[in-house]
């Protein structure tokens, strides 16, 4: 098993709308990739930080559901609700931290 963990600042008072989005749009193109498990979504509204987590059979399937086009578009919703400093590249608008790792169950 690999997970995927993406941790993402967002703006005050959207947290709500921010994890609808990602249930209601993500969650379903997730749900058609192969290999995919589960998705978990864990506020921290004190900080207005949400982590993302993704659980999926092989790294590999991870990574070619991230590089889909599907994928993509439905993250690029989400940065409007994100709380970035201004001239944010593209490729780092979604994420402040990132972890990925094979994930051992017993």
């Amino acid at each position: 098993m690999y997970e995927n963990a993406r941790v993402v600042q967002i703006q005050p008072g959207q947290m709500d709308k921010a994890m609808h989005l990602l249930r209601t749009g993500m969650v379903p193109i997730l749900k058609m990739q192969a290999g995919f498990i589960h998705l978990g979504l864990l506020p921290d509204n004190t900080r207005n930080r949400l982590t993302i987590i993704t659980l999926w059979q092989m790294e590999a399937r991870a990574r070619a559901a991230e590089a889909a086009y599907a994928y993509q578009q439905e993250m690029r919703k989400l940065e409007p609700l994100l709380d970035l400093p201004a001239n944010t590249p593209p490729d780092r608008a979604n994420t402040r931290e990132r972890i990925s790792h094979p994930v051992m169950l017993n």
